[in-house]
């Protein structure tokens, strides 16, 4: 069998200063090397630079990509594109060194980089809507791709106006139980499947770039010096609720609700505090899905997180479409009076599942 023809780049990208063999065969996959003998120059232009591997210290794929996305949306290599016109034209390569700069903190795992070149290739995210949508992200100085990359899931940020990401996490739940964003769960998965996506309703996009520019950092509850003394419950109530418009009857309401939130709400005991950290900062609590889903939580006006502390794992609601308390429950030994934190300090280290999963494998990677 002939080999295949080499790109008609092939000799400007193995010529240039910004490509480093043995840079790049550092990031390319050790099952792939142990196969066969790679060509890295060739398989930097087929498959590599579009994936956010980087061809040399003095240039990260990734970076470049983001900082122009008209490049990544026409599938461009993005050295070959810097060589041949970006330089020309005044764009500017991206070192390692230059990442904290350009809005690329610690942006050092393949994973990440790799997350972020697709990302900005696809159509469906919107640097201008997400920026204004989500401005307070301004204080992360984090490039939007890099913010969405890690904060999409957890969070739950639509990407653009086209891109319902809350409507899309509840069709497709294994994407958080794969610990993806949800736009690059579709980009990796739901596109080539033929998954719909919802646009997101102008209600809805006003809601939540109200709960933003609102947006307060909550306070962490801390244990009291002497197990005897109550901890403060100071977390703002409804801190999230701007995002459920319609369970106070529209945007305006719901950013009151926000406002006038009491800054102290009832007392909790020092395990309690602990509990709520726990619950607090874990994915599979979905504050806003838990009021909109159990609405008398709502009518007490009291924080989702304690009211599932105290009420809802006793009762056995669900805390997130992530996380079903009965499959968990049915999955190991019975008498756990809470599921969830159950599956946080014991169950995950022991390998349990929080909800049943889908049958759907995940492809190889390509590089």
């Amino acid at each position: 069998m002939k080999n295949a023809p080499k790109s008609p780049h092939y000799e400007l990208v193995r010529d240039s200063a910004y490509f480093d063999e043995g840079w790049y065969a550092t990031q390319v996959d050790p099952d792939l090397l142990a196969k066969k003998r790679v060509d890295f120059v060739q398989h930097f232009l087929n498959v590599g630079g579009r994936n956010g591997l980087a061809p040399s210290r003095g240039f990260v794929s990734a970076a470049y990509l983001a900082s122009n996305i008209d490049v990544a949306r026409a599938g461009h290599n993005p050295l070959v594109h810097f060589l041949t016109e970006g330089e020309a034209t005044g764009r500017k390569a991206i070192g390692e060194d230059d990442l904290a700069g350009a809005g690329f903190p610690d942006m050092l795992r393949r994973e990440e980089r790799r997350a972020v070149a697709q990302l900005v290739a696809s159509p469906l995210f919107d640097v201008k809507f997400f920026r204004k949508t989500y401005s307070d992200l301004r204080k992360s100085r984090l490039h939007p791709a890099l913010y969405y990359v890690r904060h999409g899931l957890d969070e739950q940020l639509h990407p653009s106006a086209a891109f319902d990401a809350e409507q899309y996490l509840d069709d497709n739940p294994d994407a958080a139980e794969r610990g993806l964003a949800p736009l690059l769960h579709y980009v990796r998965f739901g596109e080539a499947a033929g998954v719909l996506v919802m646009r997101l309703s102008d209600e809805k996009a006003e809601a939540v770039a109200v709960a933003r520019a609102e947006r307060r950092p909550a306070t962490t509850p801390q244990a009291p010096a002497r197990a005897s003394e109550r901890a403060p419950e100071t977390a703002p109530v409804f801190v999230d609720v701007a995002l459920a418009g319609p369970l106070f009857g529209g945007t305006v309401a719901a950013a009151t609700a926000v406002r006038q939130a009491p800054r102290r709400g009832p007392d909790v005991t020092p395990e309690e505090a602990r509990a709520l950290e726990l619950i607090r900062s874990s994915p599979l609590f979905d504050a806003v899905w838990y009021l909109m889903e159990h609405r008398e939580a709502a009518r007490l006006a009291m924080d989702p997180a304690l009211h599932y502390l105290r009420h809802g794992a006793p009762d056995g609601l669900k805390p997130s479409i992530y996380f079903d308390p009965a499959f968990y429950l049915e999955s190991g030994e019975g008498g756990v009076e809470n599921p969830l934190l159950h599956y946080l300090t014991v169950g995950r280290s022991q390998g349990r599942k929080p909800r049943e999963r889908l049958a759907i494998d995940e492809p190889l990677a390509a590089v």
